[in-house]
């Protein structure tokens, strides 16, 4: 991995913590990409550990809590 690609991972990861990523779509646009590469981010990080999820009642990405 890259170091570029480790910095939009970590800016994503950050964004779903925080609570403002609420859809991949809307992410991509303001970073100017297509939302299938938010897709595939979201999918890396969930293949590191992160237990990234979609909260459909909040309508919102998030960190799964045990």
């Amino acid at each position: 991995m890259n170091l570029r690609y480790q910095q939009q991972l970590r800016e994503l990861l950050l964004q779903i913590k925080a609570g403002k990523l609420y859809s991949a779509k809307k992410f991509a646009e303001k970073k100017g990409c297509h939302n299938t590469t938010i897709e595939r981010q979201i999918s890396k990080l969930r293949s590191l550990g992160h237990q990234v999820i979609y909260d459909r009642t909040q309508k919102k990405y998030m960190i799964k809590s045990d």
